[in-house]
């Protein structure tokens, strides 16, 4: 593949991150993607649409995230996602897997101790819960963008999880470390989360 550089990658180098065709209301946008997979597999259907109708797509298997606003893409990232596998060695019960599905940002917190079993990480920044323990977060220990190695959250580079934190709906207001999202902080930024 060359790039725009004139520069030549072995495409087995390359992650090519491709928008999805329908926001997750149900309108068209620009470019093949595959939320209609996700859409129809799922059976589930979208929250309300944030004011500035914010959403985030996020592809498990190959490691990128697009953040949308209405039908536009405003911000293209490499993630880290879910590996899997048990989290512990003999568990069949506790898996690191990123769940698919159509979800909405539950909560914003500038920092947060996350905890899986054994496992803890003390003043995580920019968390984002969107279904129970799941979240959009900084990860300051590891740089594996792309790959599958969290515990099942969407790890996201600190510069650009800070992005995301404070581009996404609602907004925490001044002074505040966090928030839940309600009914009246409004509705909160739609993520969407395929294989």
């Amino acid at each position: 593949m060359e790039t725009k550089d004139n520069l030549w990658a072995r495409a087995s180098d390359i992650v090519e991150i491709k928008a999805s065709p329908v926001n997750p209301w149900g309108d068209p946008t620009q470019g093949p993607g595959l939320y209609d997979k996700v859409r129809w597999s799922l059976g589930t259907k979208a929250p309300p649409p944030p004011p500035r109708r914010t959403w985030v797509e996020v592809s498990v298997h190959e490691g990128w995230l697009i953040a949308y606003e209405g039908n536009r893409p405003v911000f293209a990232t490499l993630v880290a996602t879910g590996r899997g596998e048990p989290i512990e060695k003999g568990s069949n019960v506790l898996q690191s897997a990123t769940p698919p599905g159509i979800f909405s940002i539950l909560g914003k917190y500038w920092t947060s101790t996350l905890a899986v079993n054994s496992t803890m990480h003390f003043d995580v920044p920019f968390v984002m819960p969107y279904f129970g323990a799941y979240a959009m977060h900084a990860a300051y220990w590891h740089d594996a963008w792309g790959e599958k190695v969290s515990l099942g959250c969407v790890n996201v580079a600190p510069i650009d999880a800070r992005w995301l934190f404070l581009w996404a709906e609602p907004s925490i207001p001044e002074g505040w470390h966090g928030m839940t999202v309600t009914t009246e902080t409004g509705a909160a930024t739609v993520v969407v989360v395929h294989a």
